[in-house]
């Protein structure tokens, strides 16, 4: 049922944390690809697991946002990386559930925080 699903996505956007200090400190934390205001922030830790963050402006980004930072924290680098938008979509049954415009900013969200790892490893190897 695509409004349960919903409802469990806002439901779980109520979890979400507070934005950290790194991540209202940090530069390129916009998502400008979504119909709400959001920011993700994706940072690799020493050990190699993913330090995220994220915030947004509407009950439904905020579920997005939740379920990419609680749904990968303590995971590796490689597997945000490695993760293909249009999978997370149907695999969380958010296909037919969110507008098309929705699933495209979570796209969004999951390509930015893989820029930002990217961008990370890197400064972290140099």
């Amino acid at each position: 049922e695509p409004r349960e699903r919903l409802l469990r996505l806002a439901r779980l956007g109520e979890r979400l944390p507070p934005p950290s200090t790194a991540l209202v400190a940090a530069d390129g934390t916009r998502v400008s690809s979504c119909t709400s205001m959001v920011d993700v922030l994706a940072r690799p830790s020493g050990s190699g697991s993913l330090r995220l963050d994220g915030a947004a402006d509407s009950r439904l980004a905020r579920g997005l946002v939740a379920l990419l930072v609680q749904g990968l924290r303590g995971e590796r680098a490689e597997t945000l990386l490695a993760l293909d938008p249009a999978q997370v979509a149907r695999a969380a049954g958010l296909v037919g559930a969110l507008s098309p415009s929705r699933v495209n900013g979570l796209g969004a969200m999951i390509r930015l925080m893989q820029r930002q790892l990217e961008a990370g490893v890197a400064a972290e190897a140099a």
